[in-house]
C-alpha cells in the first residue's frame, strides 16, 4: 500500500518536471533572437562577470558552494543567441570587468577561458536543436 502511494506520488512529481520543463523551453524557443546581446552584471563572492539579458539562470542545473565566502560555482544559463554571437559578447565585455582571455576554443561549441589574479571562469556555449543556447559558467581559482 505505501509503496503504491510512493509510486503515485513520484509519478506525479514525475510529471509535473517535464512538463514544466517543457514549457519553459518552448516559452524560450518561441522568443526572437536578439540582434544586440545587453550585458547585465553579475557578482557572486570576488565574481564580478556579465550575462546577455535574455538570459535566465537555471537554479535546478547549477551548483553553488561557499565556504566562509570563497565561491566556487558552477552555473547555467539559458536563452536565445547564437553561439558567435556570445562568443563576441564575453571578448567585448568580460575585458570590462578586469577578465583576461586565456584561452578559447570554438566549434559548434564554444569554450573560453578569463582570468583575474587568482580567478578562472570558464565559460562553455552549447546550441540546442530548439534554437535555445546554454551557457554554463565555472567559478574557480
Amino acid at each position: 500500500m505505501l509503496k503504491n502511494s510512493l509510486r503515485k506520488i513520484l509519478l506525479i512529481f514525475t510529471t509535473v518536471f517535464i512538463f514544466t520543463s517543457c514549457v519553459n523551453t518552448l516559452q524560450m524557443a518561441a522568443q526572437e533572437t536578439p540582434l544586440e546581446l545587453i550585458p547585465k552584471n553579475k557578482v557572486m563572492g570576488g565574481f564580478s562577470f556579465v550575462i546577455p539579458d535574455n538570459f535566465r539562470f537555471i537554479n535546478e542545473q547549477s551548483l553553488i558552494y561557499d565556504y566562509k565566502g570563497d565561491i566556487r560555482a558552477y552555473l547555467v544559463y539559458a536563452g536565445k543567441a547564437s553561439t558567435v554571437q556570445l562568443i563576441n559578447f564575453f571578448t567585448d565585455y568580460m575585458p570590462e570587468k578586469g577578465w583576461k582571455p586565456d584561452f578559447a576554443t570554438v566549434s559548434t561549441d564554444g569554450i573560453l577561458a578569463f582570468k583575474k589574479e587568482d580567478r578562472l571562469i570558464i565559460i562553455k556555449i552549447t546550441p540546442d536543436v530548439a534554437g535555445i543556447s546554454y551557457i554554463k559558467i565555472l567559478l574557480t581559482k
